[in-house]
This record gives C-alpha cells, sequence and structure tokens, in this order.
C-alpha cells in the first residue's frame, strides 16, 4: 500500500512539473506509439536524474530578474542625478 502512495505521490509531481513547463506540440505524437512499461521506466530514469538539481536554487531566475530590474532602476537613477549636478 505505502508502494501505491509513493507512486501516486510521485505521479501528482511529475504531473504538476509537466504543467509548469508545458508539453512540446510534437510531445503527444512522438510517444504515443511506445509501451507504457518503457515510458515509466524512462521516467522512472529522469526522476533519479533530476534529484542531482533538488539543491539549486529554484527561485535563482526570479531572483536575477528582479535584481536586473533593480539594477536598470538604480543605474537610470543615477544618471538623472548625475545629468541634474552638471
Amino acid at each position: 500500500m505505502a508502494w501505491i502512495s509513493w507512486r501516486l505521490s510521485l505521479l501528482d509531481e511529475s504531473t504538476k512539473r509537466q504543467n509548469d513547463i508545458g508539453v512540446p506540440p510534437d510531445g503527444l505524437d512522438k510517444y504515443k506509439d511506445i509501451p507504457i512499461k518503457q515510458l515509466q521506466h524512462d521516467l522512472d530514469r529522469a526522476i533519479i536524474e533530476l534529484k542531482k538539481y533538488a539543491h539549486v536554487n529554484k527561485k535563482a531566475l526570479d531572483q536575477f530578474l528582479q535584481f536586473s530590474d533593480e539594477r536598470d532602476k538604480l543605474t537610470n537613477r543615477k544618471a538623472e542625478i548625475d545629468e541634474a549636478h552638471r
């Protein structure tokens, strides 16, 4: 029973991640003829590979964009202040 719960939670997590990134237009056609067992095996391998990156800062892109925007605003403000002092 625990194994089934684990597999269902894994499926939910994978589905959520897939929905977050979306499916490429040719994604369904590419895999429709592959047996379910093979797809499950490939998915299991991919999940194991993804676990290597679990420590990566998931907010890094958001933080980068936020800091870049703030840098641009500060650069513009500095230019305005420098122009006012001339």
